[in-house]
């Protein structure tokens, strides 16, 4: 106090900023701080003793020995105007040598209306402000909310079959949009193998308990990033290029950094530098975005040195996702991008999906994240899944789900007789929609029964179709080793598929570490136009997939370019984790509600019988699947019976009363054709039964 005076009480405020500097912070060396609480005391000491010179009882003055002697002869030497000119640096000097952090970001941050709005969350405002030129400011800090997303899905009503085992679990409230969704089958001469349907009775949606809870990690600090901001303007200095850093996105594991360059620059000048920027940030990838679509800036984008693991209930968390996802058919949920917003995607409107990259990328982590976000939001009557395997342990655990339409594919011949069948049905599909006159499978399930039955000529035609229509998502996993089958005949059943299928709600995700010309070849990649690039090795890998570079910049494990339709813009982000005893735990949810209705083996057999000489393949497995093989059915007898007895003779009745699979009764039909018991197919007139019991009886007596 006899130094300083009443500058002494300047120290409890000195000691509370760099206790809080040295503890929260990465602080600046101690030498700093030592210098900066001097120079408070000297600056504080001065200005009370030229303010009150009034000396008191215990002291020289208010500002103490030092202030009364040092502000005398001050003024003597450099006048009034030059004692409060050098008072004024001393003491911003000193402030800047503590850095107070809270002082110095509420200043900015107040000058700064723009960067104020983002911390508030007004992601409205976020494209006026784009089109806003941004004032120069040092590092401005930028958060980006997430956007909102959406909630649970509706059921639509399906003809029940079987009571599966009842479970309490807490259902969420459904609308009538669903109707967008179903799928159609035909009952005609020459029936398609209508995917067989899904008693909807007391299926339970599962609830978030079987996901693992989100895992708070540590992530690269503020003060961290702002340090690479400062090495990044420095290396830019150092070439030439004049540069501020405006902004900073952070994700799970790149953040982006904002930049403009001075007018009179060629940006090619600036990408060529990501090495450069690699080598001085000791990132092991930088990939440089420019311009950054909509803006006059360049986003570089710079591995975080802590990343963090993004799982679906850190996703399904996030604030707004719900509004999204109720907006979407099929949700599809992919990751979070750079910004930290969640990556969710519709299916229905992509409408297929092309994914690679390399082994160990994260390509079968996404596929198990495409499956089970279908299986989360829909039950077995809404969606319907048809999987391909030929690693024959990647979809080996959703075995026995009631979604599934096949069991889990890994004969490659069977495969390519699955994709024939799935053309046949899209073919089947399109005659449903074209007798009732709509445009697509949501026009289609937004009918009401009584509406289609109007339609229709005779009520067994609508016996025959299969209302509300569910969606069918054929997902393989390793695409070139299918194309080594036939390439040719896979190419045309996946074209066909991915050119006319989205209308009648069959969708196809293909997926393959080997994106060559070969496997992806131009016809499919030209009907997908969603793509999915994970790491790979070389500039042609990436520009084959995504029709531009990228890709081989990525750092593997989840770390992906996403190409949404219609767009040429890419998406950064980090794919979802899905752990197997998370998959294990809805697998069993699932199951013990119900186990799956498989589709007729007949007609997929028979394709993949045609396929294996088509390939010059064994033929073995064609032989079990002989037509012939049905005439010793005993079933037969009994669907004769039905016919005659009802006077209807459908393939669907025949289903529906035997409990027999559509293709097997559609056989059937057939085989009564053969032998004279009913007339061949008439159009919506259906066809009319020649004999009856008594005849027949007598055609046996004299045989």
């Amino acid at each position: 106090l006899y130094v300083f005076g009443e500058a002494f009480w300047v120290f409890p405020f000195a000691l509370m900023v760099g206790a809080y500097r040295a503890l929260k912070l990465e602080m600046n060396p101690w030498l700093n701080l030592l210098l900066g609480h001097a120079l408070l005391y000297i600056t504080t000491s001065l200005v009370l003793a030229i303010l009150l010179p009034e000396t008191p009882a215990w002291s020289l003055s208010y500002g103490g020995t030092f202030g009364h002697y040092i502000s005398t002869n001050s003024l003597q030497l450099i006048g009034d105007g030059g004692t409060w000119l050098v008072i004024a640096m001393l003491f911003g000097f000193g402030i800047y040598l503590l850095d107070p952090k809270p002082f110095f970001d509420s200043i900015s941050m107040a000058k700064m209306p723009e960067f104020r709005r983002f911390e508030n969350g007004d992601m409205d405002e976020k494209a006026e402000l784009e089109e806003e030129e941004l004032p120069p400011a040092p590092m401005p800090k930028i958060k980006v909310q997430p956007e909102p997303m959406a909630e649970e899905f509706h059921d639509p009503d399906v003809r029940p079959q079987k009571k599966p085992k009842k479970k309490v679990v807490e259902e969420p409230d459904f609308e009538d949009d669903y109707e967008d969704d179903p799928i159609t089958i035909k009952t005609e001469p020459e029936p398609i193998n209508k995917s067989p349907k899904v008693s909807q009775e007391n299926f339970e949606l599962p609830s978030t308990e079987h996901l693992k809870p989100r895992i708070a990690v540590s992530t690269d600090s503020e003060e961290m990033m702002r340090q690479r901001a400062s090495q990044l303007e420095e290396m830019f200095s150092r070439f030439k290029i004049k540069c501020q850093v405006i902004g900073m996105e952070k994700g799970p594991s790149i953040t982006q950094f904002e930049m403009t360059i001075e007018e009179g620059i060629r940006v090619n000048k600036v990408t060529a530098l990501a090495d450069n920027i690699a080598l001085t940030l000791r990132a092991p990838s930088v990939r440089i975005v420019a311009p950054i679509p909509g803006r006059n800036s360049i986003g570089i984008e710079i591995p975080n040195i802590k990343k963090e693991m993004v799982n679906l209930r850190s996703i399904m968390d996030a604030p707004g996702y719900e509004a999204i996802r109720e907006k979407q058919i099929l949700p599809l949920i992919l990751g979070k991008d750079v910004a930290g917003v969640p990556l969710v995607s519709d299916l229905a409107k992509m409408p297929h999906l092309l994914v690679a990259g390399t082994t160990g990328s994260g390509k079968s982590v996404c596929i198990n994240s495409i499956i089970i976000s279908l299986i989360l939001y829909h039950k077995p009557e809404t969606v319907r899944l048809l999987m391909i395997d030929p690693k024959m342990v990647e979809m080996s655990g959703y075995s026995g789900i009631p979604h599934l339409m096949r069991p889990v594919i890994t004969d490659m011949n069977e495969a390519a007789g699955v994709l024939d069948w799935a053309c046949r049905t899209m073919d089947e599909r399109y005659s449903q929609l074209t007798k009732v006159r709509v445009r697509d499978i949501a026009s289609f399930n937004k009918l009401s029964k009584n509406k289609i039955m109007d339609m229709l000529n005779d009520d067994s035609e609508f016996d025959a179709m299969e209302w509300p229509m569910p969606y069918i998502v054929i997902i393989v996993d390793e695409f070139s080793d299918l194309m080594m089958v036939g390439a040719k005949e896979i190419e045309m059943y996946i074209t066909r598929l991915a050119q006319k299928s989205r209308a009648v709600g069959i969708h196809v995700v293909l997926a393959t570490q080997r994106p060559s010309v070969d496997v992806i070849t131009g016809l499919i990649k030209t009907n997908m136009p969603s793509r999915i690039a994970f790491q790979v090795a070389a500039k042609i890998d990436s520009r084959t997939i995504l029709d531009q570079n990228g890709a081989d910049k990525l750092m593997g494990k989840g770390d992906l370019l996403f190409l949404p339709p219609g767009t040429s813009a890419l998406t950064r982000a980090q794919g979802v984790l899905i752990e197997d005893d998370e998959i294990e735990s809805m697998v069993d949810f699932w199951r013990e509600q119900g186990s799956p209705v498989y589709i007729d083996d007949a007609s997929v057999s028979r394709t993949a019988g045609n396929s294996n000489k088509k390939s010059g393949a064994s033929s073995t497995s064609s032989s079990s699947f002989d037509n012939n093989a049905s005439n010793d059915d005993e079933v037969y007898e009994q669907a004769v019976q039905v016919v005659l007895e009802s006077g209807r003779p459908s393939a669907s009745y025949i289903q529906r009363q035997l409990k027999v699979g559509y293709n097997k009764a559609s056989r059937l039909i057939e085989q009564m054709e053969e032998r004279g018991i009913v007339g061949p197919p008439k159009g919506s007139r259906g066809r009319e039964i020649l004999k009856t019991m008594d005849e027949i009886n007598a055609s046996k007596d004299e045989a």
